[in-house]
């Protein structure tokens, strides 16, 4: 049995059997992405160094690119297809973030509280691990959209559209979002603040996913660790 490269999709592969039949794998989550060649490769959530300027960790094998800085005005940068946003917070306070995996840690961002991102086939979950349940919990960050262009909805939700002069997004890709479960505030200019206050934290930890291939990004926090 072996592999038919040529008929991947980004969800399934497609096997010949040494019978002459073929045999094909299916996955709800995506499996393979476009390299810069076209073709589909297996996605690998690995974390590796990167040298990208600004920017020690990384990983681009995947239907996203994610970024992961030495500063902590550029704590992540989310790319799909030239479309996304890089999520910081108001300071140039040098940053050491360490890799295991599919992991980066960000140790002791809010006093003892650790920022934690996990790499996905198509998002990129940052938690926000506690060592203790804080009271009233509020956390702040800044935003940066490339490409694209942040709108407030009456629900409470972000849209993300593209922005005029830049490209679509890759097909099938829808640049939305939705906050579920904590408030979220824009500011109008190019950077955007963004609070996330959480109405309920369990085991002291609070996840926040931005999503690739359906949507660019969601604040959700999770309620499980």
């Amino acid at each position: 049995m072996k592999e038919l490269p040529g008929r991947r999709t980004p969800t399934s592969k497609v096997f010949q059997l040494a019978d002459g039949r073929t045999e094909a794998e299916l996955s709800s989550d995506p499996i393979h992405f476009q390299a810069s060649n076209g073709t589909l490769r297996p996605i690998d959530t690995t974390v590796k160094a990167s040298r990208a300027s600004g920017f020690s960790l990384a990983n681009e094998s995947n239907s996203f690119r994610s970024f992961f800085g030495t500063r902590v005005d550029e704590l992540v940068k989310f790319d799909l297809g030239g479309h996304g946003m890089t999520l910081g917070m108001a300071t140039t306070k040098a940053l050491t973030p360490s890799a295991a995996g599919d992991t980066v840690t960000c140790p002791d961002m809010f006093g003892d509280a650790d920022l934690v991102y996990q790499v996905g086939p198509d998002q990129l979950k940052e938690s926000i691990a506690l060592e203790s349940a804080p009271a009233g919990p509020t956390y702040r960050f800044s935003l940066k959209p490339t490409g694209v262009k942040a709108v407030e909805q009456s629900d409470g939700s972000i849209a993300f559209h593209p922005a005029s002069g830049f490209p679509r997004p890759p097909a099938g890709s829808e640049l939305t979002g939705q906050a579920l479960g904590a408030t979220d505030r824009l500011q109008r200019g190019d950077a955007l603040d963004l609070c996330i206050a959480a109405r309920r934290v369990t085991r002291w930890r609070i996840a926040i996913g931005w999503r690739a291939v359906r949507s660019l990004g969601a604040a959700v926090p999770a309620d499980e660790a």
